[in-house]
């Protein structure tokens, strides 16, 4: 499969998203709030009526309440197994399509 910039960019973002957060992994979660914050996907969101600043508020909300994966050091972010699980499932998607 090749790579897709404009994925790598998402994924890039919810590894940031989690740093930002100080959490010490990248969950579905980050993942969630890097693609409603993505313009075209926004754009997308918001002419079908959906409320993309409310999701994204909601998910911001809820990723300030993660203390549990709250990070002591300043590591870089781990992506966790449902992450990659969603990854995995994406791709066997994409090829059996």
């Amino acid at each position: 499969m090749q790579n897709n910039p404009e994925i790598e960019q998402i994924i890039d973002n919810a590894g940031k998203l989690a740093k930002k957060y100080k959490h010490q992994y990248v969950t579905i979660e980050h993942l969630a709030l890097a693609l409603v914050k993505y313009e075209s996907f926004e754009k997308i969101l918001t002419d079908y009526g959906v409320n993309a600043k409310a999701i994204s508020q909601d998910i911001e909300t809820w990723l300030k309440g993660m203390v549990s994966i709250e990070s002591k050091t300043n590591d870089t972010p781990k992506k966790t197994n449902g992450l990659e699980r969603v990854f995995n499932r994406a791709g066997t998607q994409v090829l059996f399509s």
